[in-house]
């Protein structure tokens, strides 16, 4: 059976893939959406949608529709703590979405992060990231505000870890109709000291509007893992849409720039303001700095995960930080981008 889902213009297609081994590695690295779509107690006594996802005919097709994850920080109750925020189901806006297109990057054993990547504003003046672009998908009881009740947990995106992070890993196992379930399967800190799955593993992402706690605002809930049951899970099923035109945003990407602004590469040794070696790497997902961990943003603006930024003068061999501090590239292979000529770059659109 074929579920066509009504989609913005730059939505191309509906993932309709049937997976026998219980995940589908043909999600890995692609840009999607991810949209309610019912639950096991469809067609039984206790379904209830919430009002949150349903079918409608749009000409004569048969269309599924469904509130949108993303993730915001335009409300107080979205903030988790500094460095994360609840996650939520939005109802479709008829104009456009900020912070609902995310990237299924593999880890280990078929399963996947669950990584924010803009959203359908993007590129219009209503666009905002809220600077969460790289965040990841987690569910943890590390706060009091996680806790929804004894068997569930509220999901948040958190920023990237430069050390590691707990239950961030999700398995897409399929069910009925083109559709997944998501649920936890460990994270980066498995087989580590600090690995904590908070007794997690195995709950389902869904979304309800059981609890008053449940309700973000008129047109949008949070949402949580629920541990699996005796009973049957309602808006636990997913649709998962491939977004066109975009790229993932970890991808050395080739700019062409002016020479008066060119693009410039982060990795290399540099000596900073007191006297000390920074040698940057890249490991396909994030610059290393010593213990530090950065991203660099489409403007060439580099950040850390404590707020400071760094931006490069004209040459791309000096970086001034707004703390004040300066670095100076040791070995500079990049004398010759005076000229107009084509650099790679690894950026996070934020």
């Amino acid at each position: 059976m074929s579920i066509m889902i009504a989609s913005h213009p730059h939505l191309v297609a509906v993932l309709l893939l049937a997976c026998a081994c219980g995940t589908c590695a043909q999600f890995a690295n692609r840009i999607v959406k991810i949209s309610l779509s019912g639950g096991d107690c469809d067609g039984s006594s206790g379904e209830n949608h919430y009002g949150m996802s349903g079918w409608k005919w749009i000409g004569n097709q048969l269309t599924g529709w469904g509130w949108e994850l993303a993730g915001q920080l335009a409300l107080d109750s979205d903030r988790r703590d500094a460095s994360s925020a609840f996650a939520a189901f939005h109802a479709s806006d008829p104009d456009c979405r900020n912070n609902n297109h995310f990237l299924l990057s593999p880890v280990a054993n078929g399963n996947y992060k669950i990584i924010q990547q803009g959203g359908d504003c993007d590129g219009r003046s209503d666009e905002n990231h809220y600077g969460m672009t790289g965040w990841e998908l987690a569910g943890q009881l590390a706060l009091d505000s996680d806790k929804r009740d004894a068997s569930s947990a509220f999901a948040a995106f958190h920023a990237p870890d430069p050390d590691c992070r707990n239950n961030n890993h999700y398995r897409l196992t399929p069910v009925a109709n083109g559709r997944y379930k998501i649920t936890q399967q460990g994270g980066d800190c498995d087989g580590r000291s600090d690995e904590n799955h908070y007794g997690m593993t195995g709950w389902e992402l869904a979304g309800q509007l059981a609890l008053d706690s449940d309700k973000r605002d008129a047109n949008s809930a949070f949402a949580a893992f629920h541990a699996v049951g005796s009973d049957c899970r309602n808006n636990n099923y997913f649709i998962i849409q491939t977004v066109s035109g975009k790229t993932d945003y970890r991808q050395t990407l080739i700019s062409a720039r002016q020479a008066q602004n060119p693009a410039c590469r982060f990795e290399g040794t540099y000596s900073s303001e007191d006297e000390h070696t920074q040698i940057v790497t890249f490991d396909g997902m994030h610059f290393h700095v010593n213990q530090g961990e950065f991203y660099v943003d489409s403007d060439n603006v580099i950040h850390d995960m404590n707020g400071t930024t760094g931006t490069f003068q004209p040459n791309c061999n000096v970086i001034n930080w707004s703390n004040g501090g300066t670095w100076i590239r040791q070995q500079s292979t990049f004398l010759g981008l005076a000229s107009a000529q084509v650099y790679s770059i690894m950026q996070m659109v934020v």
